[in-house]
């Protein structure tokens, strides 16, 4: 089940080759999978594990002590699954959601603060409903903050609430995407461009606009405020908290174990970027070109290091984006047949693929490999490297058969530098 990657740098134009052939690998993984109503062949000696049921869980959390704190997009609800593994009966807290046919609205980011085991702190970034004269939905993004309690959440507390409300007419789109606290302690948030494209409030694209947050990375402390550092401090007329630029939408994204590097994506319905963001980058939207947005490359944009395609499709070719909705690493030391990359779960491909990357920046995608076919929320790693993954109706875990992690014990590593992997060990769900 292995293939290549080839980078964005290599595209040719005017022919855009497929950087994730996802065609040739969806089909040959669907295949092990008999009929759905059985085992499952899992590559990398894998298993499945239900953990919990969940209505559509967009975001998930470890505390320190093993507790998983979960976000369910359109109910509104934070939940707990203890660290016995068992799954508390009431929410931790609940929050009033603007939803639109469920699309990008909802509860969408949950991360817990770095010194959680002292302040017990638990952010959470919604979509807040909005009186409309017109009885059309509206929607403002909003950032707030729990205190938890014998696993209730108190003290609510709003960290952000200045963000411009969503647009009339557009109800259901790109507003606010996912939080993640950084190495350096800061919180990071993306946030989409409202669905304004080539326009906007103030005559140009939303997501080059630097008195708006719309279509950019945030970086703030943790109450709300922007860093000192940030790179548009001191630039006039900015939002200080801007640390990149150029987003079409908010989706997941994820900060590298070792080069701490934050890795995002990013789509315009023809292309869906995968991104190194970097301070002050400027990463193109909305000016990419005529719709529907074919050339990859256009432009003087910071390039991606790759693009992602769904089946049948190639990037460059209209709604060829798969909607990346869950991102994380994952380590060789808990799975060694895996060994280290970049796990990305698509919306509309419903698949988990494991990135391998390489190069002395992490620049660098070597191989491409789906893993699990029933992933399309969020994506977590535990504090002892099991990976947690979600779906429409529930939670699943990544295990590791019995056979393969004796062969891992008795030395067998599964990846070589040169990026192959050991055959697959056949697994039920």
């Amino acid at each position: 089940m292995r293939h290549e990657f080839v980078p964005a740098g290599r595209l040719m134009k005017p022919t855009f080759l497929p950087l994730i052939f996802l065609l040739l690998s969806v089909a040959a993984f669907a295949c092990g999978g008999g009929d759905g109503g059985g085992e499952e062949s899992l590559p990398f000696g894998l298993q499945t594990q239900t953990v919990t049921t969940g209505d559509h869980v967009s975001a998930m959390a470890f505390a320190p002590d093993g507790r998983l704190f979960f976000a369910e997009k359109f109910t509104g609800n934070i939940r707990i699954v203890g660290a016995d593994g068992k799954a508390l009966s009431d929410p931790f807290a609940h929050l009033d959601v603007a939803d639109w046919l469920h699309l990008d609205w909802g509860l969408t980011g949950l991360a817990l603060d770095p010194n959680f085991a002292s302040n017990h702190f638990v952010y959470a970034f919604y979509s807040q409903p909005v009186e409309s004269p017109k009885d059309l939905p509206i929607a403002r993004p909003v950032l707030v903050r729990f205190t938890e309690q014998n696993n209730k959440g108190i003290d609510q507390t709003v960290v952000i609430d200045d963000f411009p409300q969503s647009r009339s007419g557009h109800q259901g789109f790109k507003t606010n995407g996912r939080i993640h606290f950084g190495s350096d302690g800061a919180l990071y948030l993306d946030m989409g461009d409202y669905d304004w494209g080539k326009t906007g409030p103030n005559g140009t694209g939303a997501a080059q606009d630097l008195s708006l947050p719309l279509g950019k990375f945030l970086r703030v402390d943790t109450s709300g405020k922007p860093l000192p550092d940030n790179p548009y401090v001191a630039t006039p007329g900015s939002d200080p908290r801007i640390f990149a630029i150029g987003f079409s939408r908010g989706f997941d994204f994820a900060f590298h174990p070792q080069s701490k590097q934050l890795y995002g994506t990013d789509n315009t319905d023809s292309c869906e970027e995968l991104d190194i963001v970097r301070a002050g980058g400027n990463y193109g939207w909305p000016n990419v070109g005529e719709f529907p947005f074919g050339d990859c490359t256009f432009g003087d944009q910071v390039k991606p290091i790759g693009l992602l395609a769904r089946p049948g499709k190639g990037p460059g070719q209209f709604q060829s984006y798969i909607s990346a909705t869950g991102m994380a690493f994952v380590g060789a030391a808990k799975y060694p047949q895996m060994g280290e990359g970049l796990l990305i779960c698509g919306n509309e491909t419903k698949l988990m693929q494991r990135l391998k990357l390489g190069g002395a920046a992490f620049d660098q995608v070597a191989a491409d490999d789906a893993v699990v076919k029933d992933c399309n929320g969020a994506v977590a790693a535990a504090p002892d490297g099991t990976v947690y993954y979600s779906n429409d109706t529930q939670i699943t875990r990544l295990v590791q058969t019995q056979a393969t992690a004796a062969a891992s014990a008795g030395g067998v590593t599964g990846a070589s530098a040169g990026g192959a992997m050991a055959a697959p060990t056949t697994a039920g769900p």
